[in-house]
């Protein structure tokens, strides 16, 4: 017996595509836990870095910069890292299935982090601040996942980030981290709070 495929009309198409996406916005919903981490995961290190850049060079402890800043980053991270593998272990005994879609923005944001940590160990080889790279990669995984789920507040967000990135090329290194800072707040917390809340 051959197998017959159903042909949609075009209006149970864009049926489809729309619960598609749908599932793939509630899924994402759930793990929007993981945004919100990271976010302030991410202003938490910016500005600590920036204090401790500050803060060390009027009490002339240049010697102590390069280790408290790495230390900036490196603890919040791991204990981000930490928090992260315990509520997606939580999330797997109570997730709803899986969507494709879901999946892609999944791989997306993975990638994002290894590019993200390549990005962080050239700059440091290459001694620069590593800004403008991490705002431009962020930005594009943040375009992608809001242009894939059809959410503008995230879309928005990308942007915000490229703009930084630009900006960020003018500013004093150090100034940087609060450029970052302030970016992750609006174009990225904002729109994961705003995600979270809203309706499917």
């Amino acid at each position: 017996m051959e197998n017959v495929e159903k042909e949609f009309t075009p209006e149970e198409s864009l049926q489809l595509i729309s619960q598609i996406i749908t599932k793939a916005r509630r899924n994402i919903k759930i793990a929007g836990f993981f945004f919100i981490l990271w976010g302030w995961v991410t202003v938490f290190a910016a500005l600590t870095c920036f204090f401790i850049i500050k803060y060390f060079c009027s009490i002339h402890l240049y010697k102590y910069i390069d280790l408290g800043t790495w230390m900036a980053w490196l603890i919040p991270i791991f204990i981000g890292c930490v928090i992260s593998i315990i509520h997606g272990n939580k999330l797997k005994r109570i997730e709803r299935a899986k969507s494709q879609i879901g999946s892609i923005i999944q791989v997306l944001w993975f990638s994002n982090a290894i590019v993200l940590t390549l990005a962080g160990f050239i700059s440091y080889k290459l001694k620069f601040y590593p800004a403008p790279l991490i705002l431009i990669i962020i930005g594009l995984s943040t375009y992608m996942t809001g242009y894939i789920i059809k959410f503008n507040p995230l879309k928005y967000g990308g942007i915000i980030f490229w703009i930084s990135g630009i900006l960020s090329v003018f500013i004093l290194n150090e100034y940087q981290l609060v450029l970052t800072a302030v970016s992750i707040v609006l174009g990225y917390l904002v729109p994961g709070y705003l995600l979270k809340h809203s309706k499917d």
